[in-house]
């Protein structure tokens, strides 16, 4: 797909220069119409070219962005085989094309499918650049976000090690690359839990830019943003408000008040005040962000549905059931259409669904939805999907137990003992609760002998807490 100096392209050049344009500004149906424009003005350039190759390209990115996932797969495909024909299929433009393919597959949750084309993006890097080049950086940072999608966070980290590694070597440590790489580090700490190690990176970050950039550079949003979502988790609200704040105010000033990312920190900061329990502080800005992100996205993309599952949760914390069931089906229904039924995202619908008739005493359609739970839970991928099926099996134990049905109540309680003995310490005060709570049904189920057995160990369990029987721990 060589240039032939024959070609004039200048009319392809303006239509792809507009479409970006014109996406930029959020004229969404306008730039549809110019990517597409272009694409049948490259096609007077022959049947193989790499005008286009980028036609078919910008076009998938832009469906992608938009949540129209089925419409991009063809068109990536069809770009991927143009240059792999042309060009070879270890060529720099190839990769670059499967990191793409990758990424599309990666937006819809199909982690399977974009981990090997991230890694074959990643080999072809390796053998034409060398693996110390920066285009082998970004794509080992691809294949940790595949792996942090996945909840592998420990796999992800050595290679955002390495990326960081590559940058540092390249550039001086206030480079704005070098700086990304520890961000995306940062969140990998916090997402193993290593708050003691993302703190400090972050505001390593945010100082290094304040003092390269200003106070209110356009660069400093996402950083404030991710350091307040990690002080967030650690419950530093206080200290977390002022930064997420700043976040705000910066995109609104620098991209416009309907931009995506402020739909982002809007919802951040909810969850923020819904965390503190400031209810009413949370609501309007929970509205603003589904606003902006209706307007914006596909009514199935993923983004709009986490909006709506916070603005759920924001109802049932207040107890307005009747507002929040809707929302809660609403996001599960995208999920379940992206992911398939049986999707960590799927059975957690379903299991705050259930919660929330439970909490309504409507306890007949709570059962089935917990049943329905612990069977899209049935292969979690994540230690997180683990605890949420303990939680659900927990629930739809003590339902049994409610309707006097001690039995299955039982059956569901030696399960539960059973993975949490895997995935939960084994002298954790929840394992002494699970213990308890079954050591309770084999009595009334007449097998006292097993119940004293797991009495004891709880016994055991909570001399080493310091806790009494009956102080119950949540999953």
């Amino acid at each position: 797909m060589s240039e032939n100096p024959e070609i004039d392209v200048s009319a392809w050049e303006k239509l792809t220069h507009d479409g970006n344009e014109a996406f930029k500004q959020g004229k969404f149906r306008e730039a549809e119409q110019l990517f597409s424009n272009a694409l049948q003005e490259s096609q007077k350039f022959g049947p193989v070219n790499q005008w286009t190759a980028k036609s078919l390209t910008n076009l998938a990115e832009f469906y992608r962005k938009q949540g129209r996932y089925a419409s991009a797969e063809p068109l990536l495909k069809r770009a991927l085989t143009m240059r792999e024909k042309a060009l070879g299929m270890s060529h720099p433009e190839v990769a670059k094309t499967l990191s793409n393919m990758a990424g599309l597959y990666l937006s819809q949750g199909k982690f399977q499918a974009a981990e090997p084309i991230f890694k074959r993006a990643l080999e072809i890097k390796e053998k034409v650049n060398g693996p110390d080049h920066l285009d082998v950086a970004l794509s080992l940072e691809n294949l940790a976000h595949i792996y942090q999608s996945m909840g592998k966070y420990a796999e992800a980290e050595p290679l955002l090690r390495r990326s960081v590694e590559i940058g540092g070597k390249a550039y001086p440590p206030d480079h704005a690359t070098v700086l990304d790489s520890l961000s995306k580090l940062a969140k990998i700490h916090s997402l193993l839990g290593r708050y003691d190690q993302s703190v400090p990176l972050y505001k390593r970050v945010l100082e290094t830019k304040e003092k390269s950039l200003g106070a209110k550079h356009a660069n400093l949003a996402t950083t404030l943003n991710q350091y307040g979502i990690a002080l967030c988790a650690i419950g530093q609200f206080d200290e977390a408000e002022p930064l997420l704040r700043r976040a705000l105010q910066i995109r609104e000033q620098t991209k416009g008040p309907n931009d995506l990312t402020v739909a982002e920190t809007l919802l951040n900061l909810a969850r923020l005040y819904i965390g503190r329990s400031e209810f009413w502080e949370a609501e309007p800005l929970l509205r603003r962000c589904i606003g902006i992100r209706e307007s914006a996205l596909d009514q199935h993309h993923l983004d709009l549905a986490e909006a709506i599952d916070v603005f759920a949760k924001l109802q049932f914390e207040q107890a307005h059931y009747d507002q929040a069931e809707p929302m809660l089906r609403k996001a599960g229904a995208i999920w379940s259409e992206v992911f398939g039924a049986r999707d960590p995202r799927v059975a957690k619908a379903l299991y705050n669904l259930a919660v929330l008739y439970h909490a309504r005493g409507d306890y007949s359609q709570a059962e089935p939805l917990y049943q329905k739970a612990i069977h899209a839970y049935e292969n979690p991928n994540t230690s997180q999907d683990y605890f949420k099926l303990l939680e659900s099996l927990a629930q739809l134990a003590d339902e049994y137990q409610r309707q006097g049905n001690d039995r299955d109540s039982a059956v569901l309680y030696k399960r539960l003992v059973s993975i949490q003995g895997k995935f939960v310490k084994p002298d954790s005060a929840s394992h002494a609760d699970a213990l308890e709570g079954y050591a309770e049904l084999l009595r009334v189920t007449k097998r006292g002998d097993d119940a004293v057995f797991m009495e004891q160990q709880a016994r055991s369990i909570r001399a080493g807490h310091g806790t009494q029987s009956g102080q119950r721990s949540r999953f």
